[in-house]
């Protein structure tokens, strides 16, 4: 019970940090990119058209994509304005590492 609960709240948090990126940063869904996703995922099928098709005459399953392509935006915005700092650790100081910030 208590795993589930910590990843529903890290969830929640992290739904609130995007929702926050995205509204400072006024970031929307370029539409160009919306239809390159959709043309990636149709061009795995038989009939892409038909999927390509599906996409556009579905608001839900078109605002899926949308928000998939946001939540992108949001990385690419974060990795950008990223200060990267390497440090060189041995594997077991880097394990180490990575448990403490759990």
């Amino acid at each position: 019970k208590e795993i589930v609960e910590e990843q529903a709240r890290r969830r929640v948090k992290t739904g609130l940090l995007f929702q926050e990126v995205v509204k400072q940063n006024d970031l929307k869904a370029d539409p160009a990119k919306v239809d390159e996703k959709i043309q990636e995922i149709a061009s795995t099928y038989e009939q892409p058209e038909e999927v390509v098709a599906h996409f556009n005459s579905s608001p839900e399953q078109k605002q899926q994509i949308e928000s998939s392509v946001l939540e992108d935006a949001v990385v690419d915005l974060i990795l950008d304005q990223a200060k990267v700092k390497e440090k060189k650790l041995k594997y077991e100081e880097a394990i180490q590492a990575g448990q403490q910030q759990r």
